[in-house]
């Protein structure tokens, strides 16, 4: 006689050390959150993105695009670029140096809590920031 287990997520009996059913979805799930982070290394490390992130820098000198808005004027020692666009949302736009700006770590945080809240705020924000750059001796 065999001992069966009750599986803790899907409460089915099972034989052995892993629900057959649940260890599929989990693995299907695994799978996903892989490819999704491989595809972004693969982003993150071409050549393509460093010239990109390179030109992104010095189109807005590292200036903390964000803070510009409401008129704090901060150069950021380690620049995020932010895609205004979220490459999930146009992957097109995923290197178009009118879709990114820089901003600092902190900045890009609050950036993506706005969006979540309210969007149409947080990209007139962005916009504003972009003017005054231009206004305050950018490109």
């Amino acid at each position: 006689m065999t001992i069966k287990r009750r599986c803790n997520n899907c409460h089915e009996l099972y034989e052995g050390r892993h629900c057959p059913v649940c260890s599929k979805k989990f693995a299907a799930k695994s799978d996903k959150r892989r490819l999704e982070k491989d595809e972004q290394r693969r982003i993150y490390k071409s050549r393509l993105w460093e010239k990109c992130r390179k030109n992104v820098r010095l189109r807005y000198s590292d200036y903390d695009i964000w803070l510009l808005a409401v008129g704090i004027k901060r150069v950021c020692a380690k620049p995020y670029i932010h895609h205004i666009i979220p490459r999930d949302e146009d992957p097109d736009l995923t290197f178009n140096l009118d879709n990114l700006i820089t901003v600092s770590k902190e900045s890009h945080e609050q950036i993506h809590q706005w969006y979540k809240t309210d969007r149409a705020a947080a990209m007139a924000r962005i916009n504003k920031g972009i003017k005054e750059y231009r206004e305050y001796g950018g490109n």
